[in-house]
């Protein structure tokens, strides 16, 4: 295995110096366009910043969004589309097709395969059994990020070292890590020990996590969240911050504990075909725009809302409670075995304990880079 371990750490420093030739002009992180380029035109196209589309054969990208068209990271997508075809000189368009109306939210890898959709933003916690190395880091790590852009960086570069296998039908325009987790209850959860025993919801990727701490995981879909907590289905919600706000559970739950081990993780991929149908220089528009977008606003994720939502809820009577840092280190120690122990699991092919390790090794060096 360390000869392992060691294969893959070259892959990573030869990967990194790569995206960093064919970047952004952002000397202190790796590109993030997420995966190499398809032919080596590419880099060429993009060498004085023009390229020609004359030859081009204009698209209109179908993109497949589980979420709403008022929701935040929607707007997002938006941006970095309206950003991509600004660069490809109207070549490539898109309509998004937000609120699953293309295809459920757990079913949008498939639609993008099969080419039913061209273009999604995907959560990795849907992706159990088809995604089996980016599930590893849906569990938590004893070592939290210091906020999103660190691990959406972290991310981005482990993904272009690893070429993992299970995205090798798509092309992986992006990938971003979300924290900024809590758990809004409708008791206080002060200390460690108060999480013994209280019935939880989370998602299905989440319930060894809710588990680990002593506490019982509810599997429910989100639209289902409020009514359970008001009704006394459950007792909490574990999930992003700033989630919590945009269904006002504010209402019926008082309480926030910040859980800084929660992470999720998305990608964004295109149909493999649709990419490979475009010119050179429309690929290398592409990418250069979402290398804007990455630096500018994606890497961050939904950080900055967070801290927005946390004041709505001041204002609508919720206690905000920060664990102590002995009860955040029970916490850590109690999940701490969680990747590993998945990691284990996997086809020894996969090299999952060497990825992991690699993982960790950047998580460190972002957490640095972007306290």
């Amino acid at each position: 295995m360390k000869k392992k371990v060691i294969s893959i750490l070259l892959v990573a420093v030869l990967s990194l110096t790569v995206f960093s030739a064919c970047g952004s002009s952002d000397t202190t992180t790796s590109s993030a366009g997420s995966a190499p380029p398809t032919t080596s035109s590419d880099t060429d196209a993009t060498a004085d910043g023009e390229w020609d589309f004359s030859d081009a054969t204009p698209v209109n990208l179908q993109v497949a969004m589980y979420l709403s068209d008022a929701d935040p990271q929607t707007k997002d997508l938006e941006r970095w589309l309206d950003l991509v075809k600004e660069y490809s000189e109207g070549t490539i368009d898109y309509t998004m097709n937000a609120g699953s109306t293309l295809a459920a939210g757990d079913e949008e890898l498939d639609a993008v395969k099969n080419g039913l959709a061209d273009l999604t933003f995907f959560p990795v916690s849907y992706g159990a059994g088809t995604l089996p190395l980016l599930y590893m880091l849906e569990y938590p790590n004893a070592l939290p990020y210091t906020n999103d852009e660190a691990a959406s960086y972290a991310l981005t570069d482990w993904l272009a070292a690893i070429q993992p296998d299970e995205l090798a039908d798509f092309h992986l325009n992006f990938a971003i890590g979300q924290g900024n987790g809590c758990f809004m209850t409708t008791t206080p959860l002060r200390t460690f020990a108060d999480f013994s025993g209280k019935q939880i919801r989370c998602g299905a990727s989440q319930t060894g996590i809710i588990e680990s701490y002593k506490a019982k995981p509810t599997v429910l879909v989100f639209s289902e969240v409020y009514e359970a907590v008001r009704t006394g289905v459950v007792q909490g919600f574990y999930g992003m911050t700033q989630a919590a706000g945009n269904i006002k559970l504010y209402e019926v739950a008082k309480y926030l504990t910040y859980a800084p081990y929660y992470l999720g993780s998305y990608i964004s991929v295109t149909n493999k075909g649709v990419w490979d149908s475009l010119t050179p220089d429309q690929q290398a528009a592409f990418t250069k725009a979402t290398d804007d977008a990455f630096a500018d606003f994606l890497a961050k994720g939904r950080y900055a809302d967070a801290a927005t939502a946390v004041e709505v809820y001041k204002d609508n009577g919720v206690e905000i409670i920060t664990l102590s840092d002995d009860d955040i280190k029970l916490m850590g120690d109690a999940g701490a075995s969680l990747q590993t122990d998945y990691a284990a699991t996997l086809d020894a092919s996969l090299d999952a304990i060497a990825a992991l390790d690699l993982y960790n090794e950047l998580r460190a060096k972002y957490n640095d880079q972007f306290k």
